[in-house]
């Protein structure tokens, strides 16, 4: 694969991505389908105010992504 063929699939693949990642970010209420960083910082910022139950919404998808990669290594 040529250099511009493999930069033209990764600049798709990155806008994929942050398509995905804005829908499902409007559609969930403020969380992120395909950056934890922003679910880990989400968390942080709603557990220094002392709002727990928002921090254990943005902790699930860091939870389940951390299960994935976990079930997935041999």
């Amino acid at each position: 694969m040529s250099r511009s063929w493999s930069l033209i699939v990764g600049l798709v693949l990155t806008a994929i991505a942050g398509y995905a990642d804005a829908i499902g970010f409007s559609r969930l209420g403020g969380l992120y389908t395909s950056f934890t960083s922003g679910n880990t910082t989400q968390f942080v910022v709603h557990l220094g105010h002392g709002e727990v139950h928002a921090a254990i919404l943005q902790a699930l998808p860091v939870i389940a992504f951390l299960v994935g990669g976990m079930r997935s290594s041999p």
